[in-house]
C-alpha cells in the first residue's frame, strides 16, 4: 500500500512536466494554440512547462543525454528552471495581446516554426518524444 501510495504521489508530482492532462502538445499547432492560451491568461508556469529545457541541460552537462527522460524532467523540476523561465515570460506578458493568432504552422521533420501575427512574430518548436515543445521565441 505504502508502495503504491508513493508511485502516486511521484505520478501527480511529475504529471506537469509530463505534459499530463490532455498533452495539449501533441502537434505544433496545439503545442502553439496551447502556448498563446497559457500566455494571454497569464499562466507563466504552464507555458513555461511547455518549453525545451534539454539545450540548457546539455550546456550544464555533458551526459545529458545519457540520462532517461524522467531524470531529465526531475533534474528541471529540481533546478526550477521551469519557475525562472516563467518569471522570464512574464515581463513578454503585454507582447501576448487577445489578437495574437497563429497564421501558419511550418513543419520540417522533428522541427517546427510557427508564425504569429502579433508583437511576438514566431515560436521555434522541437520534437522531443512524443511532445513538441518551444525551444525559441521571436
Amino acid at each position: 500500500m505504502r508502495a503504491t501510495m508513493s508511485v502516486l504521489m511521484i505520478a501527480v508530482l511529475l504529471a506537469p512536466l509530463a505534459g499530463c492532462g490532455g498533452k495539449p502538445n501533441k502537434t505544433p499547432e496545439s503545442a502553439t494554440r496551447a502556448y498563446l492560451s497559457y500566455m494571454k491568461a497569464g499562466k507563466w508556469l504552464e507555458a513555461a512547462l511547455l518549453w525545451d529545457y534539454d539545450a540548457q541541460g546539455r550546456a550544464g552537462n555533458s551526459d545529458w543525454d545519457t540520462f532517461s527522460t524522467s531524470q531529465r524532467k526531475l533534474i528541471v523540476k529540481e533546478s526550477k528552471w521551469a519557475e525562472e523561465k516563467a518569471k522570464s515570460l512574464e515581463m513578454w506578458s503585454t507582447h501576448f495581446s487577445g489578437d495574437t493568432k497563429i497564421e501558419t504552422v511550418e513543419v520540417n521533420g522533428d522541427e517546427a516554426h510557427a508564425v504569429l501575427d502579433g508583437r511576438v512574430t514566431g515560436l521555434d518548436l522541437i520534437k522531443v518524444g512524443d511532445e513538441w515543445l518551444i525551444s525559441e521565441m521571436n
